[in-house]
């Protein structure tokens, strides 16, 4: 059985870890309230005992939910008065100032945003989101305008155990746009590779991507899949696209040992891209976890499996 830690993140479309951010990012309380019933409606999931004999609790009574604007320091907005010279009676109106945290908070505002990435990537944390939008075609894909939602996101979908482990006590990643009602289990996109924030690159376009996510994205890549055992991507609905995406960061995986992709729609040329990336490892355990049984599974063409064994030249 997987334990989560009982901590749940939120990630909303508009983040407040962006530089001169002033602009409250849920001022009608709309997010705050799907929370709130979403948390309501599944509290079961995180209570009720699960499987053995007698059934064991799952020992949560408590969960800690982690929202940026609520937890952090955040730029705030001051009111000031500032003349209105247009008006004949030469009356004064409220202006909306930002107003600049103390020493104190922008030092512990700055180290936040260089070690948060961790509590949202951790494989045993919850992430609830709240996208902007989502891909029209093709597999429904999770998007977001600004840079640090997408960083955020891309981390948190890379090494978590997929919602569908048999073993796991509630889904890890819940897209809560459509309400709490009809929240729904993240299927995850494939890893981009460490430059997707610069310039040309994917989300080289996301507002704020030229500030410190461009430069802290590549070096939590590179930290987590150094250090990651397991890769769990099963039933992503991923073809061959998103299954040679996954090869271009497979390299960075030294301890690598199970790759799951089992239910997914991989073809020739994700199988060659797959092989490749294997054989460029100096270690030789993964080979061993990617015999015929997994790929079948994953709906290769007839010829693939011979690419797994041999790699492409």
């Amino acid at each position: 059985m997987i334990r989560p830690l009982p901590i749940i993140c939120v990630l909303l479309p508009r983040s407040a870890l962006g530089d001169g951010t002033i602009e409250h990012p849920d001022p009608s309380g709309e997010y705050l309230t799907r929370i709130v019933n979403t948390l309501e409606q599944r509290w079961p999931e995180f209570t009720k005992p699960r499987g053995g004999k007698p059934a064991a609790s799952t020992g949560v009574t408590d969960v800690g939910v982690f929202i940026d604007w609520a937890c952090l320091h955040m730029a705030s907005m001051e009111v000031a008065p500032s003349s209105n010279s247009g008006g004949a009676s030469g009356a004064s109106k409220a202006a909306a100032l930002p107003r600049k945290r103390s020493e104190h908070e922008q030092r512990v505002f700055d180290m936040a945003q260089k070690e948060l990435h961790a509590l949202f990537a951790h494989e045993l944390t919850t992430i609830w989101i709240f996208p902007e939008g989502k891909q029209a075609l093709g597999r429904p894909e999770i998007k977001f305008r600004e840079a640090w939602p997408s960083y955020l996101y891309l981390l948190a979908s890379l090494i978590k155990p997929s919602n569908l482990n048999e073993l796991l006590q509630w889904p890890l990643l819940l897209d809560l746009s459509g309400g709490s009602e009809a929240a729904t289990a993240v299927c995850r996109r494939a890893p981009c590779e460490p430059l997707t924030f610069h310039p040309g690159h994917e989300h080289g376009a996301c507002l704020g991507a030229a500030g410190l996510v461009a430069t802290q994205y590549p070096e939590a890549l590179c930290a987590m899949m150094a250090g990651v055992e397991e890769l769990d991507f099963r039933r992503c609905n991923w073809g061959d696209e998103e299954v040679a995406w996954l090869g271009a960061i497979l390299p960075l995986c030294g301890r690598l040992q199970r790759l799951h992709l089992s239910g997914n729609h991989i073809g020739n040329a994700g199988a060659c891209a797959l092989a490749t990336a294997v054989s460029a490892r100096s270690s030789l355990a993964l080979r061993s976890t990617l015999p015929k049984r997994p790929l079948r599974a994953a709906r290769l063409a007839p010829n693939c499996l011979i690419l797994i064994r041999k790699p492409c030249v």
